[in-house]
């Protein structure tokens, strides 16, 4: 579906699938949906909502949605309170433009978009643009738990923030048994909230904790097989054969798909087709291939993840509390693993300065992280969460999937459950060594810890140094074309040349990260901006 307004001279025009609407005194649309336990329509729901209670009615919603409301002159957009679904909106001199799609918005000859150089150093270093920035200038994301409102001129309302909202929840006093038997029926209600017992269902299921338990706790309700879908990879370790040991416990039609080598730069050559801006996650690749070849027919598909970014901004919110502990948590987060956030690892920040223009590498809404000889941090207040949990995740699945026409969920990123997790005391998160306790704890009252204790997850493991070496490089340098480079006017020739050539000395993975990003973004270019000469 395709959604796209403006206004223009005060006037507000609305098209869906290339329709005019007829925007009378209340007009109200939903892409999307909301969960809905009564009889109403949606739009009749929200509409009984809207006169009741104005725009607190956002407050009593659930779901994925963007909801558009048309009221006499005025404009409410409102995005769900996790942003599950994508609304750009360009605005200067008083135009606004708005869509579902970023494409729309960038094909209308009349504004002109230029590149926003600064979003491709972000890009550069976290293989995606988030919240609230696009590749273009003056062209934004409608942020997470947000209303744009139009009254004679734009504003942004943040109607729902878990972090500020975190502050005033109070640590609970249950067992542990309680809390972990409260958590699971948590777990299961979320899951019970997508379509009915009969519904045919897809679930993306790794090998990992997450995504069984999701499947473990989604077979106890629907009645229908579920079918279950892994990916692996042709003459690579992968963790396909754990997963089929686990679907064949649970009980599932399961299907391994086997991406072969021979067919990755084909998936390659579509991620400029399915997204509307540069996004070079690696996982993205396997992700494509897969869901492509799935021949069932499913009413929907579930996904489990969401999950780390639960105990993440547990983690960061409490750190709040005690400076010391945040400075460590962050320390041990850049050392030991990714920063869940996806701030640039320091290898990375130091090359890609060397061959962007820009080097505000690191930071969110223009906010820096500076590096330096201590490794101190400096981070204002809880706008890390704007990185935590399925923002990545669902721009990487939602486009893939809407692109196919198939509905996709992740019933893990819930705003119940983040409400939950925040009243839990430290050793239920991280108890042990298992920086994930009571997630575990509710996994083995439904599965045999065996399954997990010789097996470490690898998530898909993405040969991107062996891919790089065997034909990326050599397409990388097909397409570093100086004439070509000096045009764009964004990257520096001769600092991408001595990259290119010291990465072919000494290949190492954070250097086959940034040259994959560099990579995507050019062929991103190709398809929506300017052919190679």
């Amino acid at each position: 579906m395709k959604i796209e307004g403006s206004i223009i001279n005060n006037k507000i025009s609305i098209k869906i699938d290339n329709v005019v609407q007829k925007l009378d005194n209340l007009f109200i649309f939903i892409d999307g949906y909301i969960i809905n336990n009564t009889k109403l329509s949606d739009i009749k729901y929200i509409e009984k909502l809207y006169k009741e209670k104005s725009l607190d009615f956002v407050n009593y919603l659930d779901g994925n949605y963007n909801v558009f409301i048309v009221d006499n002159n005025k404009l409410f957009i409102i995005k769900d309170k996790l942003g599950n679904l994508p609304l750009y909106y360009y605005h200067k001199d008083g135009i606004l433009f708005f869509s579902n799609k970023l494409s729309l918005i960038k094909n209308n000859c009349s504004l002109n978009l230029k590149i926003n150089k600064q979003s491709i150093a972000n890009y550069l270093g976290y293989s995606y643009i988030y919240e609230s920035d696009t590749i273009y200038l003056d062209t934004y994301k409608l942020n997470k738990g947000s209303i744009l409102k139009y009254d004679d001129d734009i504003k942004i309302i943040k109607y729902f923030d878990i972090c500020e909202e975190a502050k005033d929840i109070k640590k609970n006093k249950l067992s542990e048994e309680q809390n972990i038997n409260n958590l699971e029926d948590l777990l299961f209600n979320c899951i019970c909230k997508y379509g009915s017992k009969n519904s045919k269902v897809g679930i993306f299921l790794s090998s990992g904790k997450d995504s069984t338990l999701l499947c473990l706790l989604a077979s106890k309700y629907y009645k229908n097989k579920i079918n279950t879908y892994t990916l692996g990879f042709e003459d690579e370790i992968d963790e396909s054969e754990n997963a089929k040991i686990i679907a064949n416990y649970i009980g599932t039609n399961h299907h391994s798909i086997i991406l072969k080598t021979k067919d990755v730069k084909k998936i390659i050559n579509k991620i400029p087709l399915i997204y509307d801006e540069p996004f070079a996650d690696p996982s993205i690749i396997p992700s494509i291939y897969m869901m492509e070849n799935i021949k069932e027919k499913n009413d929907f598909y579930l996904a489990g993840e969401g999950v780390d970014g639960l105990f993440d901004l547990f983690k960061i919110n409490n750190s709040f509390n005690n400076i010391k502990y945040y400075k460590e948590l962050l320390y041990k987060y850049t050392h030991k693993i990714r920063i869940p956030k996806n701030y640039s690892e320091r290898l990375q920040v130091p090359i890609i300065r060397r061959f962007a223009y820009s080097d505000n590498l690191v930071g969110y809404k223009g906010k820096v992280i500076k590096l330096n000889k201590k490794y101190s941090y400096e981070v204002s207040n809880l706008e890390l969460y704007g990185h935590i949990g399925s923002e990545k995740v669902k721009n990487k699945n939602i486009h893939i999937l809407k692109n196919l026409k198939m509905n996709y969920y992740t019933p893990f990123y819930d705003v119940d459950l983040l409400y939950k997790f925040m009243e839990y005391n430290n050793d239920l998160i991280d108890n042990n060594r298992d920086n994930k306790y009571i997630f575990s704890k509710v996994l083995y009252n439904n599965i045999d810890k065996k399954y997990f204790d010789n097996y470490k997850k690898n998530g898909f493991g993405i040969p991107i140094k062996k891919w790089m070496k065997d034909f990326l490089l050599d397409d990388i340098k097909k397409i570093t074309k100086k004439d070509y480079i000096d045009e764009q006017k964004i990257f520096k020739y001769d600092e991408l040349i001595k990259l290119i050539n010291y990465y072919e000395k000494y290949p190492v993975y954070s250097r086959a990260i940034v040259l994959w990003n560099y990579y995507i973004f050019q062929l991103w270019y190709f398809h929506n901006i300017k052919s190679f000469k």
